[in-house]
């Protein structure tokens, strides 16, 4: 038997509290210095935003009416293709009623000519 063992384990274990509690304390100071950073970073962020916008803000009535001007263009860009594929698509369709006009005008003209060649011309 060890003389001591007791104290040994006891040591040991002693170590290993103390290294759990520096273990805690530093991953509690990564956690400050990474949200810290980020609050840094974030409020740097904020102030050049401040700053591009008090720029533009001088710019604002400029830039809103090119804005609209943008907008109206692309509008107008937009019904103008639109009458054009509602016009095609109106004498597409005309086009095609008048094809279908014809397929029926000629099924009748060749169901006539059933009926009368074989006499059931009085059931029309």
């Amino acid at each position: 038997m060890v003389p001591n063992l007791d104290l040994l384990a006891l040591a040991c274990l002693y170590g290993s509290f103390i290294a759990l509690i520096l273990l805690l304390v530093i991953f509690f100071l990564l956690i400050v210095l990474f949200l810290s950073s980020s609050l840094a970073l974030f409020s740097v962020f904020v102030s050049d935003l401040y700053d591009a916008y008090s720029v533009m803000s001088l710019y604002y009535e400029d830039v809103k009416a090119e804005i609209e001007l943008g907008l109206s263009l692309i509008m107008f860009g937009v019904m103008g293709f639109g009458v054009d594929v509602v016009l095609r698509t109106k004498s597409l369709l005309r086009q095609q009623n008048l094809i279908l006009k014809n397929i029926r005008q000629q099924q009748m003209k060749v169901k006539e000519k059933w009926r009368f060649e074989f006499g059931m011309l009085e059931e029309l």
